[in-house]
C-alpha cells in the first residue's frame, strides 16, 4: 500500500524509524518516569500508556479513537481494559504491523476523519500526533491556528457529549521564527539553535505551538481540565533513544545494512536523519538545559472537556 495521506517529510520520518523499531524504537513519544529515572524505558512508556487511558477514563466498553497511534503500545493497553480501541496512522509500516498484530488500524490522516464516525467515540487521544499538524510552511504562512482550530473541530464532532480528549504536544519555550529556520540548516552554524530547528524541521516535519496556543484555538470546541509538564519525562526518554541508537550500531550489524537501504534510496534525507538523531542530536537538544537555563522546548499534557 502506498497511498500518501500525510506530509512527505513526515512518513519519511516515521519509515526509517519504523525499520529500526526491532532494535529498540518501538515507542515514539514520551514516557512516564515519575521522577524516578531507574524507571527502564519499557516500564516508562507502559506507565504512560495507562496514564492517558486513564484520563479518558477508558474502561471496558468504551470507543476510544488515538490519532497517530505508532506502533500501537497504547491500542494494545486499551484493549486489555477491553475497550474498542481504533488508531490511525499515515505510517504505512505502522499500519501494517499493527493490524498484523491484531490492533484495528486505519491508514488516514485525521483531516479524512469521515462524517459516519460523528458522535461515536468516548474518548480521543492523541499523542504527539499534533506535533506535526503544522508544517514549517504554515508557519511561515500564519495558518497555526486556523489549522488547530480545524484539527480541534474535527475531534470535537467525533466524540459523545461530555467526552475527553487527551493530547501531548512539544510547544516552544520561547518564539523561533518560522521566517529565519526557513533557509534552512545551510544558513546557521552547526550546533546552534536555528541550526537545531532547521534540522528538525527538515527531518521531523512539523511546527511546534507556543505556550497558550492550543488553549486558544480549543475555543469553542473543548474545556482544559488538566494541564502538567511532562518535560523532564521526554529528557528521560530522549536520552534512553540516543544510548539505544548507539548500541544497537555498535552492536548489530543488521541496522547498518537497513540504513544502508535507505541511503541509496535517499542519500541527502537519509544523512540528515542520522544527523538528527545521532551526530548533533537536536532530536536531543529540545529537552536539554541550554546555558544554565530551561530546555528550549516544554511538553504539556493535556486533558480536555468536550463543550
Amino acid at each position: 500500500m502506498n497511498k500518501l495521506v500525510g506530509p512527505k517529510t513526515v512518513i519519511d520520518c516515521y519509515s526509517f524509524i519504523d525499520a529500526l523499531s526491532t532494535y529498540g524504537f518501538a515507542d515514539y513519544a514520551q514516557g512516564r518516569y515519575y521522577n524516578d529515572p531507574n524507571v527502564l524505558y519499557d516500564e516508562a512508556h507502559a506507565n504512560e500508556a495507562e496514564y492517558l487511558l486513564n484520563e479518558t477514563k477508558c474502561v471496558s466498553g468504551s470507543k476510544i479513537l488515538e490519532i497517530g497511534c505508532g506502533n500501537g503500545r497504547i491500542l494494545e493497553t486499551a484493549k486489555r481494559r477491553g475497550a474498542d480501541a481504533t488508531g490511525i496512522t499515515i505510517a504505512t509500516g505502522q499500519f501494517e504491523s499493527n493490524n498484523a498484530r491484531g490492533l484495528k488500524t486505519l491508514l488516514m490522516n485525521y483531516k479524512d476523519i469521515p462524517q459516519e464516525w460523528n458522535g461515536q467515540f468516548d474518548a480521543v487521544i492523541a499523542n504527539g500526533s499534533m506535533e506535526h499538524s503544522v508544517q514549517l510552511d504554515d508557519a511561515v504562512a500564519d495558518k497555526g491556528d486556523q489549522i488547530y482550530a480545524e484539527e480541534f473541530s474535527i475531534m470535537h464532532r467525533i466524540l459523545k457529549p461530555g467526552a475527553r480528549l487527551v493530547t501531548t504536544v512539544l510547544h516552544f519555550r520561547q518564539y523561533v521564527d518560522p521566517q529565519e529556520i526557513k533557509k534552512g540548516i545551510k544558513a546557521f552554524k552547526r550546533g546552534s539553535p536555528n541550526f537545531h530547528w532547521a534540522l528538525l524541521a527538515d527531518t521531523m516535519g512539523g511546527w511546534y505551538p507556543k505556550d497558550r496556543q492550543l488553549i486558544k484555538c480549543a475555543k469553542p470546541y473543548f474545556r482544559n481540565i488538566r494541564r502538567e509538564d511532562g518535560t523532564e519525562d521526554y529528557r528521560h526518554t530522549s536520552e534512553e533513544w540516543l544510548k539505544i541508537w548507539n548500541r544497537i550500531l555498535i552492536t548489530d550489524p543488521r541496522s547498518w545494512f537497513i540504513i544502508a537501504k535507505y541511503f541509496i534510496k535517499d542519500p541527502i534525507n537519509t544523512f540528515r536523519l542520522i544527523d538528527n538523531f545521532g551526530i548533533s542530536q537536536s532530536w536531543a537538544f529540545q529537552f536539554r538545559s541550554q546555558n544554565g537555563q530551561n530546555a528550549p522546548c516544554i511538553l504539556f499534557r493535556d486533558t480536555w472537556e468536550k463543550m
